[in-house]
Protein backbone atom coordinates (compact mmCIF):
# COMPACT_ATOMS: atom_id res chain seq x y z
CA UNK A 1 0.00 0.00 0.00
CA UNK A 2 1.53 3.19 -1.12
CA UNK A 3 -1.10 6.23 -0.02
CA UNK A 4 -0.73 9.22 -2.89
CA UNK A 5 -2.01 11.55 -0.60
CA UNK A 6 -0.78 15.19 0.32
CA UNK A 7 0.41 15.81 -3.49
CA UNK A 8 -1.68 18.86 -3.71
CA UNK A 9 -2.61 21.49 -1.64
CA UNK A 10 -6.36 22.49 -1.43
CA UNK A 11 -7.09 26.42 -2.82
CA UNK A 12 -3.67 25.86 -4.76
CA UNK A 13 -3.75 26.40 -8.53
CA UNK A 14 -1.77 23.59 -10.88
CA UNK A 15 -1.26 23.78 -14.13
CA UNK A 16 -1.22 20.64 -16.90
CA UNK A 17 2.20 19.83 -18.03
CA UNK A 18 0.60 17.95 -21.36
CA UNK A 19 -2.56 16.89 -22.06
CA UNK A 20 -3.78 13.37 -21.16
CA UNK A 21 -6.89 11.83 -20.16
CA UNK A 22 -7.13 9.62 -16.42
CA UNK A 23 -10.56 7.39 -16.78
CA UNK A 24 -13.43 9.42 -17.87
CA UNK A 25 -11.35 12.99 -17.58
CA UNK A 26 -9.53 14.87 -19.98
CA UNK A 27 -6.83 17.04 -18.68
CA UNK A 28 -5.50 20.02 -21.72
CA UNK A 29 -2.14 21.34 -21.85
CA UNK A 30 -1.71 24.02 -20.30
CA UNK A 31 -5.17 24.17 -18.59
CA UNK A 32 -5.14 25.50 -15.42
CA UNK A 33 -6.85 23.59 -12.19
CA UNK A 34 -7.74 24.90 -8.42
CA UNK A 35 -7.17 22.11 -6.04
CA UNK A 36 -10.06 20.72 -3.94
CA UNK A 37 -9.85 17.49 -2.05
CA UNK A 38 -8.42 14.20 -2.05
CA UNK A 39 -9.50 11.01 -0.65
CA UNK A 40 -8.18 7.03 -1.00
CA UNK A 41 -10.63 4.00 -2.29
CA UNK A 42 -8.62 0.93 -0.33
CA UNK A 43 -10.41 -1.22 -2.96
CA UNK A 44 -9.00 0.30 -5.90
CA UNK A 45 -6.02 0.83 -4.60
CA UNK A 46 -5.87 4.18 -5.45
CA UNK A 47 -5.78 8.07 -4.55
CA UNK A 48 -8.26 10.28 -5.86
CA UNK A 49 -7.96 14.47 -6.27
CA UNK A 50 -10.40 16.51 -7.19
CA UNK A 51 -9.81 19.75 -9.17
CA UNK A 52 -12.33 22.72 -10.54
CA UNK A 53 -11.09 23.87 -13.87
CA UNK A 54 -10.51 27.18 -13.25
CA UNK A 55 -12.01 28.75 -16.67
CA UNK A 56 -15.24 26.67 -16.87
CA UNK A 57 -15.81 25.71 -13.71
CA UNK A 58 -15.75 21.93 -14.46
CA UNK A 59 -14.96 19.45 -11.74
CA UNK A 60 -12.40 16.70 -12.93
CA UNK A 61 -10.92 14.10 -11.47
CA UNK A 62 -6.96 12.76 -11.41
CA UNK A 63 -7.33 8.84 -10.20
CA UNK A 64 -3.57 8.14 -9.02
CA UNK A 65 -2.83 4.20 -8.40
CA UNK A 66 -0.47 2.93 -6.06
CA UNK A 67 1.76 1.78 -8.80
CA UNK A 68 2.69 5.17 -10.24
CA UNK A 69 6.38 6.37 -9.10
CA UNK A 70 6.56 9.93 -8.20
CA UNK A 71 8.52 10.98 -11.67
CA UNK A 72 5.19 10.14 -13.77
CA UNK A 73 2.98 11.96 -11.34
CA UNK A 74 5.18 15.39 -11.07
CA UNK A 75 5.08 15.26 -15.03
CA UNK A 76 1.34 15.55 -14.77
CA UNK A 77 0.85 18.96 -13.12
CA UNK A 78 2.85 21.63 -11.71
CA UNK A 79 1.98 24.56 -9.08
CA UNK A 80 1.28 27.84 -10.43
CA UNK A 81 2.79 30.68 -8.48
Amino acid sequence: MNFQLNLFVPGKRYRVLSGFTNWRWTFEAGEELLFINEAYSFYDSASLFEFSSIVTGETKHLVVDDEMVPAERRALLVEVD
